[in-house]
């Protein structure tokens, strides 16, 4: 799973499902799209992809 969340309050912006085609990138182009600025991204212990925004 690839999660966008914003960084202040930890809310979270969308979900992707990982193993879909061109997930990662979908997920970059709406963090731009929507106005979000990219700040960071992690991998948590349970494998999930968190992808922190401003």
């Amino acid at each position: 799973m690839i999660i966008v969340a914003k960084k202040a309050d930890g809310a979270i912006i969308a979900r992707y499902e990982a193993w879909a085609t061109g997930a990662y990138e979908n997920a970059l182009a709406d963090i731009d799209r929507d106005g979000f600025r990219y700040l960071s991204e992690e991998i948590t212990f349970m494998g999930d992809m968190i992808i922190w925004v401003q």
